[in-house]
Formats: structure tokens, C-alpha cells, sequence
């Protein structure tokens, strides 16, 4: 499964993974719009936007499932497919150049707000079975093929006999 650009996607990072991430985003922080850092106020802010967003699309029954739900498998692409035939949106991750710490920190508010909405809608284990089912679909494409009889090989069996 390819990096995702967000520090949520780890779980519990190393420590030169940590010291990765922290220059990642620090250089990312580097490149927001207008060159500066945002203040503590605005991170606030983007924090509270990101929750009332995620709050406002519950509501109106949008439910935005982030990749880094996804399963880490060979049925990742199962999974992909199943999400939105059960209703879910998949956002196009936020990642590259340009993204600031103020979409960083929007976007885990947001996350976070809709995890927990998605869960107390559709249950703790929703994506628990969302995986099972994405792995039986897989399973039952990779099971062996029955094996047809050689036809050729078979005797005919005669009308009337």
C-alpha cells in the first residue's frame, strides 16, 4: 500500500521514522501559502473547522472513510471496491507539495470526528467486517478452479442400449 502523506497512517513510528515524518512536516510547513507557520490560534481553529465538517457530513449522511483504514493486504483492491457499494466515500488522500499544517491538523480533526461518527452509526467493528468481506471476496477469486473432464477422452454412451 503506498505512503498516504498523512501522520496518522502510523500507528507507533520508530524513532528515525518519527525523525522522518518530523522533517517531512516541518518542510511542508515550510511551503505554506504566504511562507509563514500558522499561529497556535489558527491550528486551533483548523482543529474545530476539521470536527464541525466531519459533524455537518455525518448529519447529512456522508460518511468519509480515510485510506488509512484500509487493510494493509493482498485484498486492498477488494476492499476499495466494496467501500463505496456499502455507502462510504473515499476521499483522494492529502499529500505533496503545498499541503500546510493548517490542512494537516483540518484534515485529523476531520478524521477523527467522522471515525467516531462512523462507528457510532454503523458499529465499533464496521471495519472489522468491512475486511472480512473484502478478504472472503478475495479468497473465493484465488480458490482453485475445478478441474473439467478431458472430453475427448470420455466415451460416449450409446441412445437406446
Amino acid at each position: 500500500m503506498p505512503w498516504q502523506c498523512k501522520l496518522a497512517a502510523m500507528k507507533q513510528p520508530s524513532l528515525p521514522a518519527a525523525v522522518l515524518i518530523g522533517s517531512i512536516v516541518a518542510a511542508m510547513a515550510q511551503d505554506t501559502p504566504g511562507g509563514k507557520r500558522p499561529t497556535a490560534g489558527e491550528l486551533e481553529e483548523a482543529h474545530k473547522e476539521g470536527a464541525s465538517a466531519a459533524l455537518a457530513d455525518a448529519k447529512k449522511g456522508r460518511f468519509v472513510m480515510d485510506l488509512i483504514h484500509a487493510p494493509n493486504a493482498p485484498w486492498l483492491g477488494h476492499w476499495l471496491d466494496l467501500v463505496p457499494k456499502r455507502g462510504f466515500i473515499l476521499p483522494p488522500p492529502l499529500c505533496g507539495v503545498g499541503v500546510s499544517e493548517y490542512d494537516l491538523v483540518r484534515s485529523d480533526a476531520y478524521d477523527a470526528g467522522m471515525l467516531r461518527e462512523i462507528k457510532r452509526k454503523f458499529g465499533d467493528d464496521i471495519f472489522d467486517r468491512l475486511n472480512a468481506e473484502a478478504k472472503a471476496r478475495y479468497e473465493a477469486k484465488q480458490a482453485p478452479k475445478p478441474s473439467m473432464p478431458n472430453v475427448r477422452s470420455a466415451k460416449p454412451k450409446k441412445r437406446g442400449a
